[in-house]
């Protein structure tokens, strides 16, 4: 009859009504988890940035102090191809040429050592060298971290038992 019926359809719209909430609440929960993923996904792009920026002021210090000392000879018969590198430390280019093969990808560490060889002749071997291999072993360090840790406890564990030794002694 009509009250077996009434009842079916609360039963019904209960059953309804508690998937919906188990579903918004599983919603919330991936969503909460992809804004922590983007999250650290930023971090670690900033921190690449920072750690590229750290290593390009080593050689713009020097840089810079040897157009100051020199700032008379700029724009001038003196100025050198040296000063000329000097200014160039502190350019940004940027390149639009198309390779016409596939490379593999440059890990970040490939890209600072790039820097570093590129710029080496602006670098003070004894004093400058130390803090520019630190900060490549630092940032590297990170990302052997990160993959030590997605790979599983045991590798982070180990991983992070090392890690900090190894930093510290190119300290």
């Amino acid at each position: 009859g009509p009250s077996s019926t009434r009842k079916r359809w609360r039963k019904l719209r209960n059953q309804v009504s508690t998937g919906l909430r188990r579903s918004a609440g599983r919603r919330r929960r991936r969503v909460a988890a992809w804004l922590v993923v983007n999250s650290m996904y930023a971090e670690r792009v900033q921190f690449n940035m920072l750690c590229e920026q750290n290593m390009r002021n080593v050689w713009r210090k020097n840089a810079f102090r040897m157009l100051v000392a020199r700032c008379t000879d700029v724009g001038t018969d003196r100025s050198d191809a040296e000063l000329g590198r000097c200014v160039d430390a502190f350019l940004e280019r940027l390149d639009f040429q198309v390779d016409n093969l596939v490379r593999g990808r440059e890990t970040f560490r490939q890209r600072l050592e790039g820097l570093e060889a590129a710029f080496a002749d602006l670098l003070n071997r004894d004093k400058d060298l130390p803090q520019v291999r630190h900060i490549i072993d630092l940032a590297t360090w990170s990302i052997e971290a990160d993959k030590m840790a997605n790979t599983g406890p045991a590798r982070a564990a180990s991983a992070s038992a090392s890690a900090p030794a190894a930093a510290a002694a190119t300290a």
